[in-house]
């Protein structure tokens, strides 16, 4: 039974470190929208900052962290509270995965994932290709600059 609960343990901690990396790869493939589609409020603080790069850098970071954390965890009376944080990611990457509620869409990111991994895409993301969007598509994203010019604002319009 103790082994069980060891793998169990483990398992547990894999699938929050999954679920974290799986997260970052998104943000990667929607880097060119993530600044208007990003829904938490730390990220978007994040995003307006420093930019999606720092932001899939320090989720990348604390990832790492979370993972450690979690194996440090499993060892102790609070262990059962890995397996509800690894629940709670299970439902989170399958918002992530399948948020899309327009029909015929619900698959899109699924199907970009396996395209990524697998290197099968046709080109690179406009990420990748460093393409920047100009003033005027930002602002028609809702986008807007601030006063001093120096960083973007959310428009909540």
């Amino acid at each position: 039974m103790c082994n069980l609960k060891k793998v169990a343990g483990y398992v547990s901690a894999s699938t929050i470190g999954f679920v974290c990396a799986m997260d970052n790869v998104i943000n990667h493939l929607t880097a060119m929208t993530l600044p208007d589609m990003e829904q938490n409020p730390v990220a978007m603080s994040i995003i307006e900052h420093g930019g999606v790069v720092h932001l899939i850098e320090l989720k990348a970071i604390g990832a790492v962290l979370a993972v450690v954390l979690s194996l440090v965890v499993i060892r102790t009376k609070f262990a059962v509270s890995v397996h509800v944080v690894a629940a709670l990611q299970v439902v989170l990457l399958s918002y992530l995965l399948f948020e899309d509620s327009r029909p015929n869409r619900c698959l899109l990111m699924p199907t970009a994932i396996l395209q990524f991994y697998t290197g099968s895409t046709p080109e690179s993301t406009p990420f990748e290709r460093g393409e920047r969007l100009s003033t005027m598509e930002w602002e028609q994203r809702g986008v807007r600059w601030m006063e001093d010019g120096s960083r973007l604002k959310r428009s909540h319009e």
